[in-house]
């Protein structure tokens, strides 16, 4: 690499840094998004299980956890980086499945699920009002009905939640996970607390 190029290149790199750095100073709108929350969410979760097609039924659950505001200054502006942790259960109702190449042959099932994410999310907005989010996490999926067999597995997902007002919070989200035999896809809405305003 010649001499023009590592020029170049660091300063670009002196012109950037400045740009994205952590910031010391917390914005209003951080208080909302961090500390201790608890919620709920009731939806439809489409199901499936080995040798069985794929059903829908209704879903409910509540959740609590702790987020932890990274102030990030991007362009001049801050911009809390969210990142936190939750403890969930989800009940998701029992449907009649259909055995796959079996006519007349049926199986209803439902399924508990039991466990932990974390989650990672950029508020976004003027008042930093709604913010988009990503969701990784594990959970034991105990079955209902005529299926038995308790698995486990990862899941993943994502969502967004709305402030409404100082505490509390609306959201919408997507959560996929393989559970031993058993396919879950939740399609959900909800409603936050939050503690830390």
């Amino acid at each position: 690499m010649n001499k023009t190029w590592k020029m170049l290149l660091l300063s670009g790199t002196c012109a950037c840094v400045p740009g994205i750095a952590l910031a010391a100073t917390p914005t209003a709108a951080t208080s909302y998004w961090a500390g201790p929350y608890v919620g709920g969410q009731i939806g439809l979760n489409d199901a499936s299980a080995d040798g069985l097609d794929s059903q829908v039924s209704l879903t409910v659950g509540p959740h609590a956890g702790y987020n932890v505001a990274l102030p990030l200054r991007a362009l001049g502006q801050y911009s809390p980086l969210i990142v936190g942790a939750d403890v969930f259960a989800d009940f998701n109702g029992q449907s009649t499945h259909s055995r796959l190449g079996s006519a007349g042959s049926r199986v209803a099932f439902g399924s508990n699920v039991y466990g932990a994410e974390v989650l990672a999310g950029l508020p976004l907005g003027a008042q930093h009002q709604i913010m988009p989010y990503a969701k990784m996490g594990f959970g034991i999926v105990i079955p209902t009905g005529d299926r038995n067999g308790t698995g486990a597995n990862f899941r993943i997902g994502f969502g967004a939640e709305y402030r409404l007002r100082s505490n509390v919070g609306v959201t919408g989200e997507y959560i996929h996970q393989d559970g031993g035999s058993i396919t879950s896809n939740n399609f959900t809405v909800g409603v936050n607390y939050h503690f830390g305003t």
